[in-house]
């Protein structure tokens, strides 16, 4: 259960990088949610910033994983979730 939770996890991760940077790139006044990304794009560029995101979520996942919990993925891949769908729902509407 825990392995399943991770990789959807990381799916959702790479799906909402994926849905950035289509939303960021086809819809002119889109704008990044997430200060700390946006900050991020700022500094290292919409790809950059992404890569990046993924990196670290990735890492945290594997770190999760280690310690054997599955609160913190239900949460994530919950949030995750919702995140990616509001993406979706964004580029659908424009």
């Amino acid at each position: 259960m825990l392995l399943a939770l991770a990789l959807l996890l990381t799916a959702l991760n790479i799906a909402d990088a994926v849905t950035t940077y289509v939303a960021l790139k086809r819809i002119a006044n889109a704008a990044e949610g997430n200060p700390v990304l946006a900050f991020l794009m700022d500094k290292l560029g919409l790809m950059g910033a992404l890569i990046a995101k993924m990196v670290v979520v990735i890492g945290a996942t594997y770190i999760a994983y280690d310690y054997g919990q599955h609160w913190p993925f239900v949460v994530l891949c919950a949030i995750y979730a919702f995140i990616v769908y509001n993406n979706v729902k964004i580029i659908r509407s424009n």
